[in-house]
């Protein structure tokens, strides 16, 4: 019996989780042994692809560990031309590419790129064009002065059908316990969230934190946090990046085309009253996308919705 070959075309590896996860559950559906390529093109040569690499390893890691044949890719060209040349040249059966309204390339290159690949690719291979969730990205300093918020994200996650993003912003300290064998620039939690969660020394009681003060939320916690969501049913993932709390904020839900920031309204350990009451007003001021505001307290209805253009 032969393989059955999916191509996972990943136009952005930061944005394209849609595209993987339904690559996923086609290489998951019952029937002939599979093999999932994950393909990643960049438009322009010679950019350092080391984050993709990484990306994608992580992915191909967690297709790996649910049985599935995977390997990834990077090429460089225009997408929807590479995209074609490998669905021929690895005779893949099913090409999965994603349909994007916005994007960092320019618009009329990328929004050509799936009526591209459903035009040319050869008569053997079905494609299927899926559209982006819904992303809602979720700030985590602390989880116990975060949990409101959290709850409130993972409420709306739920009922939108969307997935969930858990960033911590890393502090000058933090980014000195990270700097050995970690990425300088962001650290993803994808397919090495089950490999992290079978290490020893993992606490699983996130409402104890010790300490006098509040300490930062760690990435042990982070991923059993993720975990936890996504065994409820919510697809979740965890980032830490460096920077300033409210530009970093921002920053990645640009970089990742989020449709919600949610972020909570509470005093800062480390900084000035007067710096930390401009957090969340910073985050409304200059978010991409919608921005929820909540309150702290045991019940998450005191919130606050801003819409930030």
């Amino acid at each position: 019996m032969s393989d059955k070959k999916i191509l996972a075309a990943i136009a952005d590896y930061r944005g394209d989780e849609h595209v993987f996860n339904e690559a996923l559950k086609l290489a998951k559906t019952k029937g002939q042994p599979t093999k999932l390529f994950l393909l990643h093109v960049s438009p322009h040569e010679g950019v350092d692809d080391r984050a993709a690499r990484e990306m994608l390893q992580l992915r191909a890691d967690e297709a790996k560990a649910l049985g599935i044949d995977a390997e990834p890719y990077i090429a460089d060209g225009e997408p929807g031309n590479r995209f074609v040349q490998h669905t021929q040249a690895w005779e893949a059966s099913y090409v999965v590419v994603g349909h994007r309204d916005r994007s960092s390339w320019n618009e009329l290159s990328l929004g050509s790129v799936s009526n591209y690949v459903v035009q040319n690719v050869p008569k053997t291979a079905s494609v299927l064009v899926v559209r982006p969730s819904i992303k809602i990205l979720v700030a985590m300093e602390n989880y116990e002065k975060d949990k409101s918020a959290f709850t409130q994200a993972k409420s709306l996650a739920k009922q939108l059908h969307a997935s969930l993003i858990l960033l911590h912003i890393l502090s000058a300290q933090d980014e000195k316990t990270l700097e050995q064998g970690t990425n300088p620039i962001v650290i993803e939690g994808l397919g090495r969230m089950a490999q992290l969660m079978a290490e020893p020394g993992i606490s699983t009681d996130l409402d104890y934190i010790p300490g006098d003060q509040p300490q930062p939320i760690s990435v042990e916690e982070l991923v059993l946090l993720a975990h936890k969501t996504t065994d409820e049913g919510i697809p979740a993932e965890f980032a830490y990046r460096p920077g300033g709390m409210g530009e970093g904020i921002c920053d990645y839900a640009r970089d990742r085309d989020v449709n919600l920031i949610v972020v909570g309204s509470h005093q800062h350990p480390r900084w000035d009253e007067r710096v930390l009451g401009r957090v969340s007003q910073y985050v409304v001021d200059h978010a991409p996308c919608s921005v929820m505001v909540v309150h702290p307290s045991e019940k998450p209805e005191g919130t606050t919705t801003e819409s930030v253009n």
